[in-house]
């Protein structure tokens, strides 16, 4: 399940001191523990990969505002943060969130 792979991937970033994507890592296990609680028992998979792409567009949302604010540093970090996040979506969700992805 995806939420085994992202206790395994923090579990490696913190034996490696990768302190930023431990940070994104422990915000996508809260805000799909947020979900669940707002779930109760109907909480599946889906509502994993719903909360997922919820934060994806978010991280996209302030990437597109910092850099139409001449704010790059902190597009770059966001762009940072979008990729961890995609790693753990499906192939097929991967492909919209990224800017260098074309649409057929």
């Amino acid at each position: 399940m995806i939420l085994d792979s992202i206790n395994q991937e923090l579990k490696e970033s913190l034996k490696n001191g990768d302190s930023e994507k431990v940070g994104v890592l422990r915000m996508l296990k809260s805000a799909i523990k947020n979900t669940e609680i707002e779930k109760q028992a109907d909480f599946s998979k889906k509502d994993v990969v719903l909360t997922l792409r919820k934060e994806a567009k978010k991280r996209q949302d302030s990437i597109k505002l910092f850099q139409d604010n001449g704010r790059q540093e902190l597009a770059n970090t966001e762009q940072r943060e979008l990729e961890i996040i995609q790693a753990f979506l499906p192939s097929a969700m991967k492909c919209h969130y990224r800017s260098s992805c074309q649409r057929n």
